[in-house]
C-alpha cells in the first residue's frame, strides 16, 4: 500500500464567493469563507460533493450509452472513493476513499470590494422592500481567480494511483460551477488542472523495534478537525480539543483495510493495542496534565484541597470549585494551550433539484490546529512477545503513510512514531510512594474519562454516602490494598440511539427493552486512598499507570461487557484499550497548593453548618 497525493489548481472566473460561517462588517450579508490566514478558499466537503455530482453525471451518462471509460468511476467505485453516507440510524456508512484538502486562494489576496443585489417584486415587477442584499465581492467581472489544493489517497499501486488521477482529472473539468449565487453567473469554473502526483512508500528501513514495549506518538492535523463531538442542539456538533485514542484506533483500522493483505501481524494484534489519548500541546514534547478537580479558588487564588479530610473556609471563604469558575484557571500551568475555533456549516444537497435539501443543515465547531501537536502513546504489552516486533514495524511504517481520515472531517494528520519515553508529563505523574500526613494517604488522579460506576447503585435520590459506597464498591473489586476515603469527582451521562444500537447487547430500543446510559467520571477527578498493603498498592498503581484502570467486574456485569479485556471494544467504547482510564499518581501539586496555615482556614464538622 502507498500514499498518493495530487496536486490541483482550480481557475474560476469572476465573480466568486464562498460563504463564510462567521460574521463579517457590519451591513455585509454575506462574506468570503477565510481561512486561519485569512486567505479565501473552497472548503473540502464542496469540492468533493461537486467531484461526486460531476461522476455521477457522467456514469449515468455511459450507462445509457451502453459504454464504459477509465477515465469516469462507476456507480460502485464512485461509493468507494467518495463513501457513502449513512442511510438510518444504524450508520452504515462507508468512509471516503480519496481526501481533499481546503483549496485556498493563490495569488492577490484582496480584501476590500461589495456586490450589490436585489431581489424583484414578481407581482409589480418593481425591486421589492427591504431586499437588497451585500456581497462580499473583491473579484471582478471575469478575473481569473486560482485556488490550489491537494488530494490524498491509499491505494495498492502506481498504476491505480494513476487511474485515479486521471478520473479526478475527468470529474473536476465536467464540473461548471464552484461557490454560491450558481444561477447568478458566481464561480464559473474555466480549467481544471490535476498534476504533479506524488508517491509516498512506507518507510520500511526502520530502527531495530527488538523489545519494544511502548511507542510515544506525535500528532500533528494539517486541517481542523472534529472528534469525539458533542451536540449541544440536534445539528451543532462540538469537536473535543482532546483526540481520543479511539479515534486513533479507528483510523488505523480504516487504513488497514484499504492495505488489502499488507501489515497482517499488525492487523491481527490491533485489538491488543492500547492507545492514549493524544492531548494538545504548544511544546512538542510536553504533555499537559488533567487539571485535578481538587483544586478550588479563593480570592485570586488556586488551593488544592486533595488531601484535606475535611470541607473548609478559607480566609472565610467557601473555595469555590472548577464547575463554577468563570474562566479557565490555571491551566497553563498544567500544560493546556489556548486552541483556536472555527465554525463550518453544511448541508446536505439535493442531488436531482441541485438545492440545498431540506432539514440537512448542520455545523461543525471546529480545532484549528495552528502549528500544535498531540501527544499519545502505544502500548504493546499486551501483544504477543513472538510478535511484539514484528506489530511495532508495521505500526511505524504504516504510521510513516500519516493518519489518513479521522474524525467527522476526515481531516489528515502527520503522525511521528517514536521511542517510548520521548514525551515527557508537564508534571510528575507516577509517585507511586504514599504522601505522609495524618495517614499514609494515595491520591489519584483521573488523566482521561472512566468507567467507575455500576448504575444499579444509584437512582435519582442518591446522595454523597451511597455515591462514595459506589466508588468504593469499584475501587474494591480493582484492588484490596486500596480503600477509598474521599473523592472529588465529576459524572455524567455518555449514550444516545447510535450508541445504544450499535453497542446495548440485550434487547432492543425498538421492543422497549431497558437501556442504560453509561456513566463516566470525568477526567480531572481525584480518589484519595488510605493504604492497606503497601506492597499491592504499588503493583497496582504500576500496572494502572502503564495500562490504565481496568474495567471492574460489577461494570462489566451491569452493561453486558465480556471479560476479555482485548475484545471490550465489541461492547463498550469507554474501554482501556481506547484510552479511557488512564491515570496519574499523587501529582506535586496535592502538597505544593495546598494551604500550609499561613491562610485563616476553618473546619466545617457537619455540610450546611
Amino acid at each position: 500500500m502507498i500514499r498518493a497525493d495530487i496536486d490541483i489548481t482550480l481557475t474560476l472566473a469572476g465573480p466568486f464567493i464562498t460563504q463564510s460561517s462567521a460574521p463579517g462588517h457590519w451591513g455585509l450579508d454575506a462574506t468570503l469563507a477565510r481561512n486561519a490566514n485569512n486567505t479565501p478558499y473552497i472548503s473540502a466537503a464542496h469540492i468533493t460533493g461537486k467531484l461526486r455530482q460531476a461522476w455521477e453525471e457522467l456514469a449515468v451518462a455511459l450507462v445509457k450509452q451502453g459504454s464504459t471509460l477509465d477515465q469516469v468511476p462507476n456507480a460502485e467505485e464512485i461509493r468507494n472513493l467518495l463513501g457513502v453516507e449513512a442511510d438510518d440510524v444504524r450508520r452504515t456508512a462507508r468512509p471516503k476513499q480519496i481526501l481533499f484538502s481546503d483549496f485556498a486562494l493563490s495569488g492577490n489576496n484582496k480584501t476590500e470590494g461589495i456586490r450589490y443585489r436585489i431581489r424583484i417584486d414578481p407581482e409589480r415587477g418593481a425591486v421589492k422592500d427591504h431586499a437588497q442584499l451585500m456581497l462580499e465581492s473583491p473579484f471582478a467581472s471575469g478575473e481569473a481567480i486560482c485556488f490550489t489544493g491537494q488530494a490524498s489517497f491509499l491505494v495498492e499501486s502506481e498504476q491505480k494511483a494513476e487511474r485515479i488521477q486521471e478520473q479526478v482529472r475527468t470529474g473536476l473539468q465536467w464540473v461548471t460551477q464552484l461557490g454560491a449565487f450558481r444561477s447568478q453567473g458566481f464561480g464559473r469554473l474555466e480549467d481544471a488542472e490535476v498534476i504533479d502526483l506524488k508517491i509516498t512508500h512506507p518507510e520500511n528501513n526502520v530502527a531495530d523495534a527488538a523489545q519494544v514495549e511502548s511507542l510515544d506518538l506525535v500528532i500533528k492535523p494539517e486541517a481542523p478537525f472534529c472528534v469525539d463531538a458533542a451536540t449541544s442542539s440536534g445539528n451543532l456538533f462540538k469537536s473535543s480539543e482532546i483526540i481520543p485514542g479511539g479515534v486513533i484506533l479507528g483510523c488505523l483500522a480504516g487504513m488497514l483495510k484499504m492495505a488489502d493483505g499488507d501489515y497482517q501481524t499488525l492487523s491481527n494484534n490491533l485489538k491488543h493495542l492500547r492507545i492514549r489519548h493524544a492531548f494538545p500541546s504548544a511544546e512538542c514534547m510536553t504533555r499537559p496534565v488533567a487539571m485535578p478537580l481538587s483544586l478550588a479558588q479563593s480570592g485570586k487564588k488556586y488551593w488544592d484541597l486533595a488531601l484535606e479530610r475535611r470541607p473548609r473556609l478559607i480566609d472565610d471563604q467557601a473555595p469555590v470549585f472548577k464547575p463554577d469558575w468563570k474562566n479557565d484557571g490555571p491551566k497553563a500551568q498544567f500544560g493546556w494551550p489556548d486552541l483556536e475555533r472555527e465554525l463550518r456549516v453544511r448541508t446536505a444537497i439535493d442531488s436531482e433539484h441541485l438545492r440545498a435539501r431540506d432539514e440537512q443543515l448542520f455545523s461543525y465547531d471546529m480545532v484549528r490546529p495552528d502549528g500544535a501537536c498531540w501527544l499519545s502513546r502505544i502500548n504493546l504489552v499486551e501483544v504477543p512477545e513472538r510478535e511484539r516486533d514484528e506489530t511495532a514495524q508495521q505500526l511505524r511504517a504504516l504510521l510513516s503513510l500519516g493518519l489518513m481520515g479521522f474524525g467527522k472531517a476526515k481531516t489528515i494528520a502527520r503522525a511521528e512514531p517514536l521511542a517510548g519515553g520521548s514525551i515527557r508529563p508537564n508534571r510528575p505523574i507516577n509517585n507511586t510512594k504514599a504522601r505522609q500526613g495524618e495517614a499514609d494517604l494515595v491520591c489519584l488522579t483521573l488523566q482521561t474519562d472512566a468507567l467507575l460506576l455500576d448504575p444499579g447503585d444509584l437512582d435519582e435520590t442518591s446522595g454523597q454516602k451511597k455515591l462514595l459506597e459506589a466508588y468504593q464498591n469499584t475501587w474494591g473489586r480493582l484492588t484490596d490494598a486500596l480503600e477509598l476515603q474521599h473523592f472529588y469527582a465529576q459524572q455524567f451521562l455518555a449514550g444516545g440511539e447510535f450508541l445504544a444500537r450499535r453497542y446495548w447487547r440485550w434487547g432492543s430500543p425498538d421492543q422497549g427493552d431497558e437501556y442504560y446510559p453509561w456513566i463516566l467520571t470525568r477526567a480531572g477527578s481525584v480518589f484519595v486512598f488510605s493504604i492497606n498493603d503497601q506492597d499491592g498498592a504499588t503493583t497496582a498503581l504500576k500496572d494502572w499507570l502503564q495500562n490504565g484502570l481496568p474495567l471492574a467486574g460489577n461494570i462489566t456485569d451491569a452493561y453486558g461487557i465480556r471479560d476479555e479485556s482485548a475484545d471490550q471494544w465489541q461492547d463498550c467504547p469507554y474501554v482501556p484499550h481506547n484510552g479511557y482510564g488512564e491515570i496519574a499518581v499523587n501529582l506535586d501539586i496535592h502538597e505544593a497548593w495546598r494551604p500550609k496555615g499561613d491562610e485563616k482556614i476553618q473546619v466545617i464538622e457537619e455540610i450546611g453548618q
